[in-house]
């Protein structure tokens, strides 16, 4: 049997990716993110994984089904929820952008993973649509649990929860 897939959807750099290599001993397969940079860091630290340049907001459905699908990871972007926002956007860009956490249901929904992680910021919790979501991930059958957890505490010479 091949070892569980694993995919980190807004990888940015490759922090997680990172953890996720020190964790469970591999990389993830497949990466994905729209920034360009973004990727290129990730690619030097990640070599072995498929880099997937995309705005996943656009994705209706995904075209490859693994075998094996162990871990969805994924760090939508938290902008609209931290209290550290330099300017926040208004109105459907808002919510476009708040909306990207969705694209973990679209995964979920086609793919099945046996786990997903969603990292974000506390205050994720009180977007407006954030019980919703929660909601579909248990009606697909997802046990939920929420954590805060503290950078420092793993490591980081930052505090960030």
């Amino acid at each position: 049997m091949t070892a569980p897939y694993i995919y980190d959807l807004f990888c940015g750099g490759g922090g997680a990716s990172e953890g996720i290599r020190q964790a469970l001993g591999k990389s993830p397969d497949r990466v994905y993110d729209i920034n360009p940079r973004a990727l290129a860091i990730h690619e030097d630290n990640h070599p072995d994984s498929t880099h997937i340049e995309m705005d996943l907001s656009l994705v209706k459905m995904v075209n490859f089904e693994p075998p094996n699908f162990g871990l969805l990871w994924a760090s939508p972007p938290c902008v609209e929820h931290s209290r550290a926002k330099r300017a926040s956007q208004k109105g459907a860009q808002a919510d476009r952008i708040n909306g990207l956490a969705f694209v973990v249901v679209n995964y979920a929904l086609k793919l099945k993973p046996r786990v997903i992680i969603v990292e974000n910021v506390p205050q994720f919790e009180s977007w407006e649509r954030f019980n919703e979501w929660e909601r579909t991930l248990q009606e697909l059958g997802y046990n939920t649990l929420r954590q805060t957890l503290n950078s420092a505490d793993f490591g980081a010479i930052t505090s960030r929860t």
